[in-house]
This record gives structure tokens, sequence and C-alpha cells, in this order.
């Protein structure tokens, strides 16, 4: 019976070491502060990675639009667009000289192209928001040029917006989270 009893006894001494040992290993133990700090970096990180890539995306796009509408532009300014019969609005100038040139993750059915001569280089409005801080591309129409003609060729893209939560200044240009990215070819038709 003494033997229980001394056991019992040690076992009751040993109890607080232990519980003073766990808390000492535990007071030395960093192995889940990494884990803190990484949930302390991640969110502001990624969402910065994020912004870049989003924002380069962006870029990469209005060059991409740039260069269709270059490259459309060109069949204008060489009289191709004007001796091709099946050319007669923007829906088919979009369809025939555009949309081929652009890869498929610009919707081309949300373009809005406008082809339309000037009688001078002077005085071609501008192309700016109205009061409310909107595009109006409601008169954006097709018009045949004719040879010498100056032309002015303008395409609008509204590129969707991820990112926008961040708030950098300049991510969103109208509503529905969208950017609007726009491509301008001023030029003199060839004497086709």
């Amino acid at each position: 019976m003494s033997e229980t009893a001394n056991s019992r006894d040690e076992k009751r001494a040993a109890a607080p070491r232990r519980g003073l040992d766990v808390f000492r290993r535990f007071r030395r133990d960093d192995s889940g502060a990494h884990a803190v700090e990484f949930g302390l970096v991640v969110v502001p990180f990624l969402a910065m990675a994020f912004t870049i890539m989003e924002t380069a995306y962006g870029f990469w796009a209005g060059q991409v639009l740039e260069s269709a509408v270059s490259d459309a532009s060109r069949l204008v300014l060489t009289g191709q667009a004007q001796q091709n019969a099946a050319i007669t609005d923007t829906g088919s100038f979009k369809a025939i000289a555009l949309c081929p040139k652009l890869p498929a993750f610009i919707n081309c059915a949300d373009i809005v192209v406008d082809v339309r001569s000037a009688a001078s280089f002077s005085s071609i409005p501008p192309f700016k928001p109205n009061a409310s801080g909107f595009y109006d591309t409601s008169g954006f129409t097709y018009q045949r040029t004719n040879k010498s003609d100056i032309v002015v060729v303008r395409a609008v893209y509204p590129f969707p917006v991820y990112a926008s939560f961040l708030g950098a200044p300049g991510t969103v240009d109208i509503s529905g989270r969208k950017r609007l990215l726009m491509s301008i070819a001023t030029f003199r038709n060839e004497p086709f």
C-alpha cells in the first residue's frame, strides 16, 4: 500500500512540472509565427500582384485593339473597304475588317466603331465624356469615304476590370466595373 501512495504522490508532484514543461516548450516554439506572418502578408501581396497583372493585361488589350484598328483603317485608307460591297455599316465593318484581327479574349460584340470623313483635320471633334462622365457612342456610324477624304476611325471597347476594389486611380472609367479602351486612327485616303 505504501508503494501505491508513493506513486500517487509522485504523479501529483510531476503534474505541475509537466504543465510548466509544456508551457516552456510552447513559448520556445515559433513554428506558428511563420503561419501568422504569412497570413498577414499574403492578402496585400496577392492583391498587389493581381493588380499588376491586370494592369499589364489592360495595357496589352489596349495595344491589341490599337493594332487591329490600325490594320482595319488600312483597308479604308487604300480603298479596299469602299470597294467591298459587303461593308455597308458598322456591323459589317467590324465583322470583316476589325474582328478577324482581334484575339478571342476581346468580345468583338462589345466594340463600338465609328468611321466618318471630316472637312479638315482641325474640324475633327474630340471624343470627350459628357456631363455625367460617360462616353456617348450613340452617334457612331459607318460612312463610306472617297479618295483623298480625311477619315477618322474610332473603336471603343469596355474592358472588364476585376481589381477595382483596390481603389487605384484610373482603373475604372465607366459603370459596371469596366475601363474604356479607345483607339483612334486619323488619316487622308489615298487616291485609289
